[in-house]
Parts: structure tokens; sequence; C-alpha cells
């Protein structure tokens, strides 16, 4: 067991060390809140024709180091097979675990979506079969580092509010970000269909639970754009509403405009 990890350390190793700095500058992070938009946005961006993109979350910051590391090197070294200039990668902990990702590809850059916690609380309510407090707290945590981040050069920050109301606006910005033209056939992406997150087909699931979750998901990536917003209104109890009302986290919250 010990060899096999050894050799699996010398081989990623070698892998970091055939990664130039300048595959790292091309290596782009997207994440934020669960619920938040991320999914969308990447797939947008994906259809950009200089970006290579994994179908699922790949959720490079799990477990050790060298885990990270052997995660990082194969996403790359697909990325080089699919002779694409830039790589992309959305988990939406990303944002969680960005200064983990910072020091394994130095140079990267980051996307980082922030929603209404309301909305967010609301559409994973049904995923978790009514639960919220895991929803609260996952935004919360998100949000605290999405504050804390704001101004950092190599990260472009952008509220799924103001995606929904211009898009090509806020897709215009992330490209001139990430230093990529913008394609006039970018916000057509639904009318090529993908299947992600281990689906074979697209089908519109109930949410609840992960694989129905995934299910979803992958329908809704293959949608023109929608409007989320405002959704807690139907979505919450007045119990739930009042609760959130009087939670730290609608102080947080104000910080990014989103005020009752």
């Amino acid at each position: 067991m010990k060899s096999k990890v050894n050799t699996l350390r010398a081989l990623s190793h070698y892998a970091m060390k055939r990664l130039s700095a300048e595959k790292f500058e091309h290596t782009v992070f997207i994440g934020g809140p669960a619920h938040s938009g991320t999914s969308i946005i990447t797939r947008i961006v994906s259809s950009h024709k200089d970006f290579f993109c994994p179908d699922n979350e790949l959720e490079i910051y799990r477990g050790k180091r060298l885990n990270h590391i052997i995660r990082f090197a194969k996403l790359s070294w697909n990325a080089q097979l699919s002779a694409k200039t830039k790589t992309l990668e959305k988990s939406p902990a990303n944002i969680l675990y960005c200064n983990t990702l910072r020091r394994v590809a130095p140079s990267c850059k980051f996307i980082f979506i922030i929603r209404d916690f309301r909305d967010v609380v609301a559409s994973q309510k049904k995923r978790f079969q009514g639960e919220i407090a895991k929803p609260i707290q996952n935004w919360q945590q998100s949000a605290e580092v999405f504050h804390n981040e704001c101004g950092a050069a190599d990260v472009h920050q952008i509220r799924y509010e103001d995606f929904v109301e211009n898009p090509k606006s806020t897709i215009r910005g992330i490209l001139k970000f990430l230093h990529c033209d913008f394609e006039v056939n970018i916000l057509d992406f639904h009318q090529r269909e993908v299947n992600w997150f281990g689906q074979s087909n697209v089908r519109k699931g109930s949410g609840v639970g992960l694989n129905e979750h995934r299910a979803l998901r992958n329908w809704q990536v293959n949608q023109p754009i929608f409007d989320g917003r405002g959704r807690w209104r139907e979505g919450l109890t007045e119990d739930e509403k009042a609760y959130l009302k009087d939670h730290p986290i609608s102080d947080l919250a104000k910080q990014f405009g989103y005020e009752w």
C-alpha cells in the first residue's frame, strides 16, 4: 500500500511539474452557495470555444493535498487532450476552499456568484425535504467568503439577480475578466443538448434527493435562461420567513443588497 501511495505521489508531482504557470493562469474555478446559479453560469461560459469543462463537479479540494494534486493533474491532462486553451471547473464549495485551490493551482482565477439567501433557502429546502438549517449554514459560510474576497485580483464576483436582469452584460464581464472575446451565439447554449452530473438523458427531475436533484440540474442547464428571482415568496412558509428575518443571516445579506 505504501509503495502504491509513493508511486501516485511521484506521478502527481511529475504531472504538476509539466504544467506551466501559463496553464495555471488559464484555470478557472466557479463557486458560490449551492442553488445560486453556478451551473447555468458554467454552462454558458463553457460554451465558449476556448474552454474545456468536465461534465461533473470534481471537488478538487476534498481529502488530503495529494488527492488535490491528483484530481487537478487529471483535469489539466484532459483539458490538454481537448486542445482547448482554458480550463473551467465548477463545484459550489470552490468558494469555501479557494485558498486550497490557490495552493494547488497558483495564478488560477475564480468566478464567485451570490444569490438572495431567501431564494437559495427555498430552493434547497425542496432538495433536503423541508430542512432549512443546512441551506442557511451553507449560504452564510459562502457569503462570508464572498464578502472577504471582494476586491481580490484573481476573483470576479456577480449577483444572480444582475445576471438574470442582463445576461449579456454579465457574461461579457466574466469573459473580459478571463481575457476572452465575447461570442455572439454564446447565449444560445441551450440549442446544443448536453448531459451533466452523470445523467444519460435530459429529464426534469423532482429535485427531491440527490439523484432527482442531479436530473433537475441537468434539465435546467439545457433550458434557456429563466428568472428565478423572488421564488421564496411562495416557497417559504410564513414561519420560515419570520425566522429568516430575525436570523443574523439577514444582516449579512444586506451587504449584497438583499433586504426585506
